[in-house]
């Protein structure tokens, strides 16, 4: 099995007051307008949406783009999984990380879907090796066969909503 971890993809939008990021994926590749990094020979663009088309393996696939330290953004995802995640094969998207490389990162805030056996959708941050959930939808939210999803995550003042 496998699991994707993403950062900022999907359709995913970030609005910040200084600066902003925009990705629908209508120019159809990953190397521009922004550039994505990481594990892009895994994914795809097709229909204005980023598909991961990686080999049905064990292995976690990601991409990231950079972006400014934000006081306040709001990030918008549309998300469709067609299969029932576990705590094997889920989906991991994150918001921010102290480095592009998501292995790598010391600190960093995601939303995660299934990667347990109560099947939620859960808020995590993960900091110094360890990770707490910040909030997490009810148990069997997401042990559904395919899990489509409209996640929208607002950041401002030092909170999360």
């Amino acid at each position: 099995m496998r699991y994707a971890i993403l950062f900022l993809c999907l359709a995913a939008r970030w609005v910040c007051l200084e600066a902003q990021v925009l990705d629908d994926f209508a120019d159809g590749e990953l190397s521009a307008n922004p550039p994505w990094f990481g594990d892009t020979a895994d994914f795809e663009v097709m229909s204005e949406r980023l598909w991961l088309n990686a080999p049905s393996q064990t292995d976690t696939s990601w991409v990231s783009t950079l972006i400014p330290a934000p006081d306040s953004a709001v990030w918008e995802a549309s998300l469709r999984l067609d299969f029932n995640p576990s705590g094997s094969n889920y989906f991991r998207w994150y918001l921010l990380a102290t480095e592009p490389d998501l292995k790598a990162a010391a600190e960093a805030y995601y939303i995660q879907v299934g990667g347990s056996s109560s099947d939620r959708v859960s808020f995590c941050h993960f900091a110094s090796g360890s990770e707490s959930v910040l909030w997490e939808s009810a148990a069997d939210a997401v042990d559904l066969d395919t899990v489509s999803l409209r996640l929208r995550v607002k950041y401002f003042d030092g909170s999360w909503t």
